[in-house]
């Protein structure tokens, strides 16, 4: 058994390599899952070993909480976004140089009965690492979580029993800390579209430079302080020798049973109350409490990003599995015969708002009855002069203002929504606000997970659609756009509001292949709407205005 664990072992050590010095050179698209593995491999490697010391029983405990939570984040979050994977990998690489860097030699050795060593390694030690480290397995195949385990007892091992110079030992650490945290700043960037610039070379350049002097410098900086403690306990052993009764050490063993004992009498609420009363942090000097702050606030900003992390790409991941489930559904309901069933028609262009608008069976039916055909598909809420306006002078923001208006929906709910559709930059009226403002709801509750993940691997603005695209658009088109909600029983998006971009043949901020948009439409928008705008200043023209007013002030005031 053993000659099979060292075989695995080898070879995920041959991975590493390529991992360390060969892949990051290339700049290959997208992320392999086998190195997504290697990365969750180096991570545990300085995580999991920590407590192979007593007490054992609770290191075990916590082992089989990792193990479990593990698992259960590596199965609920397959398939994950590419994309989010290569941010995992980055985060874990810099957390692995981090954990390379830092040293858990403190670990409370107390009785299995005294609360304070439970409290100091669950509260203090287990839990926070438990958050911080269940992200990473987002993703993985199972197999990789026992291997992961592995590697991390075997460097742990020797971490403990190595008894060979300390300087190798220290600047291995420190270029290795150095590569991991370069690596993983350069995966970073290269999802928020950095990967291919020379700042990002020297960006990545520079810190695998920094975190290898930090390493050197903390390896001198606690020899150092290892030694000043060792005369100070020389000194004090002599003192001992010297002047001392032969009874103390007697005396302090007494004391430290006396404790313990104190300790196993003492109830949990009571302890929790001692804990609790911030005593100990009161007493401290100044410049204590300012550590104490910001080592606590640190741990738990990094123990709730962790938990958020793991939530989003949980949420996100059932979301996308429903997502794929119905979109197919959807793609055949709305886009599939289009150009064949009932139309939208308007009588005469040139009447404009007075002109009627209603709806035929079929394009035949409505020039038989010497009708335009304004859009694919029945008429709706929107199918009205002014709201088709509205779809064709906002076409190239309308997406992006509509998402602005989603943000109301956090804490003014639809009556929010509703106003902000209804003013400009978009200004659609009464029921076709209403139908836009249905579907955002719609998203907020099948979509938010997938939204969530979005604004961490950038893909914010991304407005593609398609099946096995991972985007808020491609959830709310198969979760909302034939019903509101699937099984709901309530028309859609596409039918309350009648005419889209899509039906109208308008080509706006979302790529659509050419079988989804309507090819029957008989008017031209670029010669019905020639000047017309929509009275608003998106983007650009909202930030170049207020610098023309500045300009003019300065000269003529």
């Amino acid at each position: 058994i053993l000659i099979s664990y060292l075989f695995i072992i080898t070879t995920y050590n041959s991975q590493l390599f390529t991992l360390f010095f060969i892949m990051p050179l290339s700049e290959t698209s997208g992320c392999d899952p086998r190195y997504f593995d290697v990365a969750i491999c180096t991570l545990t490697a300085f995580l999991v070993p920590i407590s192979i010391r007593k007490p054992r029983c609770h290191a075990i405990v916590y082992a089989i909480f990792l193990l479990g939570g593990s698992l259960g984040v590596s199965l609920s979050t397959s398939p994950l976004d590419t994309q989010m994977q290569e941010i995992l990998l980055g985060l874990g690489f810099l957390l692995s140089s981090c954990f390379l860097l830092i040293s858990f030699d403190e670990i409370p050795s107390l009785s299995s009965s005294s609360l304070e060593m439970i409290w100091q390694l669950w509260a203090l030690y287990y839990a926070p690492l438990y958050c911080l480290y269940l992200p990473f397995f987002g993703g993985v195949r199972p197999i990789t979580i026992p291997i992961s385990f592995l590697c991390g007892i075997l460097i742990g091992v020797f971490r403990f029993y190595y008894k060979g110079p300390k300087f190798p030992i220290a600047a291995i650490k420190s270029i290795l800390a150095g590569l991991l945290f370069g690596f993983g700043v350069r995966y970073l960037l290269r999802v928020w579209g950095f990967a291919n610039t020379v700042l990002c070379d020297i960006v990545t350049a520079t810190n695998v430079i920094v975190v290898i002097l930090v390493g050197l410098f903390h390896y001198r900086y606690t020899q150092l302080k290892r030694e000043n403690m060792e005369e100070e306990g020389a000194s004090l052993a002599g003192h001992n020798t010297h002047g001392g009764s032969g009874n103390d050490k007697n005396e302090e063993e007494d004391n430290d049973e006396g404790n313990i004992e104190e300790d196993k009498k003492q109830t949990i609420g009571s302890f929790l109350r001692q804990k609790f009363n911030f005593s100990e942090f009161r007493s401290k000097p100044p410049r204590g409490k300012v550590y104490s702050i910001a080592n606590w606030t640190s741990w738990l900003v990094l123990c709730l990003g962790s938990i958020y992390l793991t939530v989003v790409n949980i949420g996100a991941c059932g979301q996308r599995r429903g997502m794929d489930y119905y979109f197919p559904i959807a793609e055949e309901t709305i886009y599939k015969h289009m150009n064949e069933g009932p139309v939208c028609a308007l009588d005469d262009v040139n009447q404009r708002d007075n002109a009627t608008i209603q709806t035929f069976d079929s394009p035949e039916a409505a020039h038989d009855a010497n009708y335009s055909i304004v859009h694919c598909g029945a008429c709706g809420a929107c199918s009205n002069w002014e709201n088709l306006k509205v779809e064709y002078v906002t076409r190239h923001y309308l997406a992006n203002a509509a998402r602005k208006c989603s943000t109301n929906s956090l804490f003014g709910g639809f009556n929010a929504v509703n106003e902000c559709m209804e003013e400009p930059p978009i200004s659609f009226t009464g029921t076709c606000a209403e139908c836009w403002s249905r579907d955002v709801m719609c998203t907020k509750k099948h979509c938010a997970f997938i939204f969530l993940q979005s604004l961490l691997i950038n893909k914010l603005t991304n407005y593609s659609v398609g099946e096995n695209i991972n985007t808020a658009a491609s959830c709310e088109e198969a979760f909302c756009e034939v019903e509101n909600s699937p099984g709901s029983g309530e028309m859609g998006f596409v039918e309350c509001s009648g005419a889209t971009r899509r039906r109208m043949n308008i080509t706006g901020t979302i790529p659509r292949p050419i079988e989804q948009q309507c090819n029957i439409v008989d008017l031209d928008w670029d010669e019905v709407f020639q000047g017309e705008s929509s009275g608003a200043c998106p983007n650009l023209c909202s930030i170049l205005l207020p610098l023309l007013c500045l300009v003019w002030i300065l000269s003529f005031g």
